[in-house]
């Protein structure tokens, strides 16, 4: 899906989440749809007769991610005031507010997104305040569903297609006969403006939001600013990049990501990185998973002594098993020693004080490539997976087996030649062949523009050989850069995500999607030009 209009930096940058502050006309609840009457069918048991106000840009518990915008940029599956997909005269242009770019209205685009998703004419009609009544034998409810329509009964009433579903929010995209605009919006479930039903014609894939559904990166403009960008999974690829955080001030060359997990355990995934200062001076910054998207906290800082160009983040994972996530990190002293360090999550939005949890000497940190965090034997524990690279073609999998005490080093593969490791990028962990072990992907760079994708599967008592999951020609594999491993599409596979750095502007999402066999490549989103891929910095997981 292409994104064809650069990221333009806002005229006034906050450190928070930016948003829109035009307030939709209150003519939205005419949201006329037909002039045909027909009988009102039973209401449904699980339908609400409640009259939740209709949203808008500034209700409570409400984020503008597009919009209000009076063409269709806001609304998705190539919908642009078409009549609908079903045939007749239903939910035709006659019953449509206009104005320049075309026709509005919420019916209209509810049912060019049923209709789109396979669901057949179902031979009725209404305003939108009618909907769940007219759906007989189809379920009315107030649980939310990826391609459900959200409905609030206020005025004529009012429908929109659901996009996303998160334990804290929901995201819907709509069209308005009132105010001639489309919308993408954020709910919380805490909001006054909460749909008052869901009703389920033609649901689709359900993508879960808090384990695998989106990709973040940060993207640094010119004048210290930084953005950090969110592409949402959903089935069939990715959504266009949503501006999740704006921030000036920040040098974004001095950010480092560590993962995400859920820090502190609200059931949301927050997305921790670390900030080196001049003179010492470190931060751990954590943009906290919220209904409304992120928000920013310092959970961790410290005034000296900690040099950022000496710490190397590992990953992020629950290793004390109390429901949080904890950040892992590595860190270089001088005379070849190294200690791994552990900040425990903790509630309320903090972080302890890191605690060492191995340390060794005659080890130089620089040549310790983290791969990620995902249970590698099975045990139920996460286990940290990194290479180390020795001169000569020798690599080394160094593992960090997470036990009852802490965790314990093992070296579960090895090679003494003809792997270089400067040639080897991690990219990530997750269970590629579903046998409940984590395994290790890494992409490799080899002579003429040929990269191949390795696999280690994890085993009960360590790991296999690596496994060719996929190799082409015409790739510079020192352009790969990876953005974490999670269920992009919802099938209950892990996907690898990763971004491409063209020149001139170019830069494309790849990801290998797993399937029963491995993995087959697809590129769900490409921009032409104005996206620098030396400026982006992908989160990872």
């Amino acid at each position: 899906m292409k994104f064809d209009r650069v990221p333009a930096a806002p005229q006034a940058p906050s450190p928070f989440p930016v948003r829109a502050a035009a307030t939709l006309r209150a003519t939205v609840l005419a949201l006329l749809l037909a002039a045909v009457a027909l009988p009102a069918a039973p209401a449904h048991a699980g339908a609400s007769s409640s009259t939740h106000p209709i949203p808008g840009g500034g209700s409570a518990g409400v984020t503008v991610l597009c919009g209000p915008d009076q063409a269709y940029s806001c609304t998705s599956g190539g919908y642009g005031g078409q009549s609908a997909g079903w045939p007749g005269a239903r939910y035709g242009a006659g019953i449509a507010s206009a104005n320049s770019h075309g026709y509005h209205n919420c019916t209209l685009y509810a049912a060019y997104r049923l209709a789109a998703n396979g669901l057949a004419d179902p031979g009725w009609n209404d305003n939108a305040n009618a909907w769940d009544t007219r759906a007989p034998g189809t379920l009315v409810d107030q649980n939310p569903a990826v391609g459900a329509i959200a409905q609030w009964n206020s005025g004529y009433g009012h429908v929109a297609y659901v996009e996303v579903v998160h334990p804290d929010y929901i995201e819907i995209t709509d069209d308005s006969y009132g105010s001639n605009v489309t919308r993408r919006l954020r709910i919380a479930r805490t909001s006054p403006t909460w749909p008052d039903n869901f009703i389920h014609l033609r649901d689709v894939v359900v993508v879960d939001p808090v384990t695998a559904t989106d990709v973040s990166a940060f993207y640094r403009y010119d004048g210290d600013q930084v953005n950090l960008w969110t592409w949402h999974g959903q089935p069939g690829g990715v959504s266009d990049p949503v501006g999740s955080w704006t921030a000036s001030g920040w040098d974004a060359t001095r950010i480092m990501p560590a993962g995400k997990g859920d820090l502190d355990g609200d059931g949301s995934a927050d997305l921790a990185t670390f900030y080196r200062h001049d003179g010492g001076m470190l931060d751990m910054n954590v943009w906290y998973g919220t209904a409304g998207g992120f928000t920013l906290g310092r959970p961790w800082h410290v005034d000296a002594a900690w040099e950022g160009q000496r710490l190397t983040p590992a990953g992020v994972g629950d290793f004390n098993g109390d429901g949080r996530a904890d950040v892992a990190a590595f860190y270089r002293y001088d005379g070849n020693q190294v200690n791994l360090w552990i900040w425990y999550g903790q509630p309320g939005r903090a972080m302890s004080a890191p605690v060492i949890a191995w340390t060794a000497s005659g080890w130089d940190a620089t040549r310790i490539m983290p791969a990620g965090v995902g249970d590698l034997n099975g045990d139920g524990r996460p286990d940290l997976a990194t290479f180390y690279r020795h001169d000569g073609g020798m690599l080394d999998m160094n593992v960090w087996y997470g036990t009852t005490g802490g965790v314990t080093l093992a070296r579960p593969w090895h090679i003494p030649t003809a792997w270089e490791g400067q040639r080897l990028t991690p990219a990530g962990v997750g269970d590629f062949n579903g046998d409940g072990r984590a395994d290790v992907a890494a992409f490799y760079r080899y002579d003429g523009n040929e990269a191949n994708l390795w696999i280690w599967h994890g085993q009960t008592g360590g790991v296999s050989g690596p496994t060719g999951a996929w190799t082409a020609s015409g790739w510079d594999a020192a352009r790969i850069m990876p953005a974490g491993v999670g269920d992009l599409n919802g099938d209950g596979r892990p996907d690898l995500a990763t971004f491409y750095r063209h020149d001139g502007g170019m830069l494309d999402m790849n990801v290998w999607y797993g399937t029963t066999g491995g993995v087959t490549l697809a590129r769900p989103w490409h921009i032409a030009t104005a996206w620098e891929g030396n400026r982006l910095t992908p989160v990872g997981r």
